[in-house]
């Protein structure tokens, strides 16, 4: 079966949330799953680290 790349996007100030639980979800697809369906990464405007509403920091794979 052929993998679906499935791209989240963050930018500054984006609720840590808004990109962590659609990405556990689609993980998680993965893993119950016996074959790996999803190819998911996260995506930016630009190659720079991201921060968060709480402050943390992320990096894209992508821009």
């Amino acid at each position: 079966m052929k993998k679906h790349n499935t791209a989240i996007l963050i930018f500054d100030d984006v609720e840590v949330l808004d990109f962590a639980g659609p990405f556990e979800v689609f993980s998680v697809t993965n893993e119950l799953s016996d074959y790996s369906l999803l190819n998911v990464y996260t995506v930016a405007r630009e190659k720079a680290p991201i921060t968060a509403r709480n402050g943390s920091s992320r990096d894209s794979l992508f821009n």
